[in-house]
């Protein structure tokens, strides 16, 4: 037994109920500071290994997908989207973490777009075609630029403007009105008045991105020189061309057929008195409308007009596009409507907005024959394209057009859907401007749904 020893500052027995105080405030220190942590850092996995997330590497920028256990690397952004779907999530998380991790196999589609381009509801798009001026080529067709929305100015010309463009193949077109028409014979062009006119050599992907109105033929001509009908007291022959004031429907141009008179328009009257067979027609004279009386035409069989010459209903007017500018297609679409329309630019604004096309080694594009040689697509700007419907294609394909001036097709609409697109993003194009751009590998989700 113990026994008591008045002297001595503490008693024996003291120290037990002091240390057991002192284990009991370190222990629920200790608690708290777990509870604490517990709170702040929960033991739930963190965000970015959740399914459904792509993970970017801080520091680098690096993008990784967590499957089974293992980091698999993503190609590029596009690839993470129609990987995931359109409910991507994103998370950060440090290399530290990262590194003790195993490396996978990368995922995605190679050469797939970096960046997408951003919603555009609009259903509208602004496309510019233009030719290169005529000083950097010697010979042969004028190279191409094209330009989406671009912020430049452009002169339009007249609606009766016109040029005239020499094809690859040796044909020539008369381009008017937003329209190409084909010139069948080099008589047209003299009888137009464009005889002293240059025709500009264009590419036929250029041409292309008119639309075709018909072609400048010869009128009907048999029996040419054979009687006509009288009218107020003149003789007539086949092929000759009448002009009469038809009151408030102002003058009216008409040719002499075997069978009646047929209504043409003010310029295939010029094409029928500019006609090699004019000569028989007028018998060797001077080729000229004849004044006749709205009366004496009304009593007159009218036989229908043929629709190739329902052309233009005015001569044209020859444009004059100085060295400075360059004649440009002007593609306007807004829900599914085209306007084309010629216009002129400044070739130093083209030149400072466009850039040559790479070639397809370079950055995973495909090229051909039709390829634009130099695009221009204004940073974070481009859209999702869908053709207007063609024999073959009656729905019309999709394509994301990207700033990197490339167009990529798209599988199906799963895959727009999972790259963030919806119904009212798609804005109808040509197939004709979209030829222009170089293709990308198609976009497409993989089998069986995403990671």
């Amino acid at each position: 037994m113990l026994s008591a020893q008045p002297d001595l500052p503490r008693t024996p027995l003291r120290r037990t109920p002091t240390g057991l105080a002192i284990g009991l405030v370190l222990a629920l220190l200790v608690t708290g500071v777990v509870v604490l942590l517990g709170m702040l850092r929960p033991t739930t996995s963190p965000a970015w290994r959740k399914p459904g997330t792509l993970i970017v590497e801080k520091g680098t920028g690096s993008r990784f997908l967590f499957i089974g256990g293992t980091l698999h690397p993503v190609l590029n952004y596009a690839s993470a989207r129609l990987l995931i779907g359109a409910k991507m999530a994103t998370a950060e998380a440090g290399s530290a973490t990262l590194d003790r991790m195993p490396i996978g196999s990368p995922l995605g589609t190679p050469w797939a777009p970096d960046s997408l381009p951003p919603h555009q509801p609009t259903a509208s798009s602004n496309w510019l075609t233009c030719l290169g001026p005529a000083s950097i080529v010697d010979t042969g067709p004028r190279p191409v630029s094209l330009l989406l929305n671009p912020a430049l100015s452009t002169r339009a010309l007249p609606s009766d403007a016109a040029i005239v463009a020499a094809a690859p193949d040796g044909g020539k077109y008369l381009i008017e009105g937003g329209r190409r028409m084909r010139v069948t014979a080099d008589w047209v062009l003299r009888a137009l008045g464009a005889d002293n006119t240059n025709a500009v050599n264009v590419r036929s992907a250029w041409l292309d991105t008119l639309p075709a109105g018909p072609d400048l033929v010869a009128l009907p001509s048999d029996g040419a020189g054979a009687p006509g009908p009288t009218l107020d007291g003149h003789a007539t022959a086949v092929g000759q061309v009448l002009v009469a004031q038809m009151g408030a429907n102002g003058t009216h141009h008409y040719l002499v057929t075997s069978g009646g008179l047929m209504s043409i328009s003010a310029t295939a009257a010029e094409l029928a008195l500019g006609a090699p067979t004019a000569e028989l027609a007028y018998r060797g004279q001077n080729a000229q409308p004849i004044e006749v009386s709205a009366p004496a035409v009304a009593a007159q069989p009218i036989t229908p007009t043929p629709p190739q010459l329902s052309g233009m209903a005015a001569p044209p007017q020859f444009a004059a596009i100085d060295d400075a500018d360059v004649p440009c297609v002007q593609t306007t679409s807004n829900g599914g409507t085209f306007q084309t329309t010629l216009v002129t630019a400044q070739v130093n604004q083209i030149e400072a907005s466009g850039q040559t096309v790479q070639s397809s080694t370079a950055l995973g594009l495909a090229n051909t024959d039709r390829t634009a040689d130099h695009v221009a697509v204004p940073p974070n700007d481009g859209l999702l394209a869908r053709t207007t419907p063609v024999p073959g294609d009656s729905s019309g394909s999709m394509f994301l057009v990207t700033s990197m001036g490339a167009k990529y097709p798209i599988a199906n609409d799963d895959a727009a859907v999972a790259l963030g697109y919806a119904a009212a993003d798609v804005v109808p194009v040509p197939p004709e401007i979209l030829d222009l751009l170089p293709t990308g590998p198609r976009l497409a989700r993989p089998e069986g749904g995403g990671a």
